[in-house]
């Protein structure tokens, strides 16, 4: 469905990207991140630097959606 979504929206003249992300495939600490207890330094994980990279703003108006896919 969300595919589908995509091309329409492509075919209408609005760019749609996509970020496809399994998240059984990676650890709860890779996914969200962590916090090192003994200097308290956040590392981002892989959903938090893919949600930044969404709401970067650019000069293109396109659509962007984050899919959890299994």
């Amino acid at each position: 469905v969300i595919n589908t979504l995509a091309q329409a929206q492509t075919r209408l003249g609005l760019a749609t990207k996509l970020y496809v992300l399994n998240a059984k495939a990676i650890n709860i600490s890779e996914l969200y991140g962590v916090l090192d207890p003994n200097t308290r330094d956040w590392t981002d994980g892989l959903l938090s630097k893919l949600f930044r990279e969404c709401c970067r703003p650019t000069d293109k108006q396109e659509k962007r959606y984050v899919v959890f896919d299994t």
